[in-house]
C-alpha cells in the first residue's frame, strides 16, 4: 500500500510538471532549449524536382509560441552551409486563418507533390541563404483575395529573426505580425527550395494550436520507470 500511494503521488507530480512547463526560446543557434517540444518528422532523401540535395532534404522540425512569437527549429540532413546554389530559400509557409479560400492556394499557385490538404497561404518566413552562406530572413503576405503567387506583399513593423547552425536552423516571428493570439488554430507547412529547381516540404501540412506544442506525456511510461525506481 505504502509503495503504491508513493508511486501515484509521484506520477501526478510528474504529469503535472510535464504539461505545465512553458518553454523560453532564445533565437541564438543552441537549441536544448527545445527539448520537450513536440516533434514532426519528414522522410530522408525525399527532395525532387531538382538534383538532389541534403542541405535541404528535411528530417524534422519543431513548433513553439510563447505570448509574442511564433518558433520555428528546422533539421536538415547536411550542413546548410555546404549549399552550391546561388539561392536556397527556407520556409515557414502559414495559413494563419485556418481557411483555403484566402491568400494563394497552395495546389494552384504551388503544386507541388505530394499535395494534401492545401493551404491558404496568407504569410511566408523565408531564411535564405547563397552558395550555403546566410543572407538574413524576412517575411511577405497575401491579401485574402491575392489572385496569384507574385501578388506578395511586404509586412510592415513584422519582428523575425532567425539563425542558421551547421543542419539546423530556428527562426521567430511576433504573433501580432502574423495576427494570431495563443489557442488559435493554424496550419503551416515547412517548404524547402533551390535556384537549381530542388524542392523539398512537409506535406500533409501541421495544424497546430497556438500554445499547444510540448511532446505528449506517456503516463504509462512513467509509471513503468518510476515503479522500476522505488521496488
Amino acid at each position: 500500500m505504502r509503495k503504491t500511494a508513493i508511486l501515484t503521488f509521484f506520477l501526478l507530480a510528474a504529469i503535472s510538471v510535464s504539461s505545465g512547463k512553458e518553454i523560453e526560446i532564445s533565437i541564438d543557434g543552441q537549441f536544448d532549449d527545445w527539448e520537450g517540444v513536440r516533434e514532426y518528422t519528414d522522410p530522408e532523401g525525399d527532395t525532387f524536382g531538382g538534383p538532389d540535395d541534403p542541405t535541404l532534404d528535411i528530417l524534422s522540425c519543431r513548433i513553439a509560441n510563447d505570448d509574442e512569437f511564433l518558433y520555428v527549429y528546422v533539421t536538415v540532413k547536411d550542413d546548410i552551409a555546404n549549399g552550391k546554389t546561388s539561392r536556397g530559400a527556407y520556409q515557414t509557409v502559414i495559413d494563419a486563418d485556418n481557411n483555403y479560400d484566402t491568400g494563394i492556394q497552395s495546389d494552384k499557385e504551388a503544386p507541388y507533390p505530394p499535395h494534401e490538404r492545401p493551404l491558404g497561404v496568407d504569410f511566408y518566413i523565408s531564411v535564405e541563404t547563397k552558395q550555403g552562406v546566410y543572407q538574413g530572413v524576412g517575411i511577405q503576405g497575401y491579401a485574402p483575395d491575392a489572385a496569384n503567387i507574385d501578388q506578395d506583399h511586404d509586412v510592415p513593423g513584422a519582428v523575425v529573426d532567425a539563425v542558421v547552425v551547421a543542419n539546423k536552423y530556428e527562426l521567430k516571428c511576433d504573433l501580432k505580425s502574423l495576427g494570431v493570439k495563443n489557442g488559435d488554430m493554424i496550419r503551416l507547412t515547412i517548404l524547402h527550395y533551390s535556384a537549381a529547381n530542388t524542392v523539398d516540404w512537409i506535406m500533409p501540412p501541421i495544424d497546430y494550436r497556438l500554445g499547444d506544442y510540448l511532446q505528449p506525456v506517456d503516463p504509462m511510461g512513467k509509471l513503468t520507470t518510476l515503479w522500476g525506481m522505488i521496488k
